[in-house]
């Protein structure tokens, strides 16, 4: 599925579907997790890659995330991901991680 946040509301769109568990997005326009509201907490499995993201603020709304592929975006600050305990999985290559300590926080 492809999407542009700015056209589509992706609040929206979560509550169309409550439980759903895994989502991939990849290619879509979704500059940030704030986007997804808060209709997101069953989602375990989440691939946006080549997204343009950013910011992961308002990542702390994917409680029960488990597996998190963000692949090619913009992405320079891991803090946001710091308490995150459930996640298992993050593809977070090829991005502007500026930081190896915030990878050790994982």
């Amino acid at each position: 599925l492809i999407v542009d946040s700015q056209q589509i509301s992706l609040d929206n769109l979560m509550d169309n579907v409550p439980s759903i568990e895994r989502l991939v997005l990849d290619y879509s326009c979704v500059h940030t997790f704030r986007d997804f509201g808060t209709s997101t907490r069953k989602l375990k499995m989440i691939s946006l890659a080549h997204c343009k993201i950013y910011d992961l603020d308002g990542i702390n709304t994917l409680t029960n995330l488990i597996e998190l592929r963000l692949a090619h975006n913009d992405i320079q600050d891991l803090t946001p991901l710091a308490m995150h305990e459930t996640l298992q999985i993050a593809d977070l290559s090829h991005n502007q991680i500026n930081s190896v300590v915030a990878c050790e926080m994982l």
